[in-house]
């Protein structure tokens, strides 16, 4: 009975042991340990995507900008074009 005991002291503490190194080892990887770990690796990964959205907004905001601008001058266009063919009416030079 006291070696069956025994025997699953053993067995507890090696298992124990395994735990705790694994447990060591993903605490490394997870803080890395001296070097860049997983939460670091991911806060650069989270301001890198930060940036791009921010950049993306930025390039979408000056497209419809540009495209504003564009509407404006083909209507100042237009505008000008019927006044002048109104104006020639009215002149009668366009009959």
């Amino acid at each position: 009975m006291e070696d069956q005991n025994i025997t699953l002291l053993l067995e507890i503490k090696s298992s124990v042991a395994v735990i705790n190194e694994k447990v060591t080892r993903l605490d490394k990887i997870i803080s890395g340990n001296g070097k860049p770990g997983l939460c670091d690796d991911f806060h650069m990964l989270e301001t890198k995507i930060d940036n791009h959205l921010l950049e993306a907004d930025k390039t979408s905001a000056g497209k419809e900008k540009m495209s504003g601008r564009q509407w404006s001058i083909w209507l100042l266009i237009i505008s000008n074009v019927i006044a002048l063919c109104f104006q020639l009416a009215r002149t009668g030079f366009i009959k």
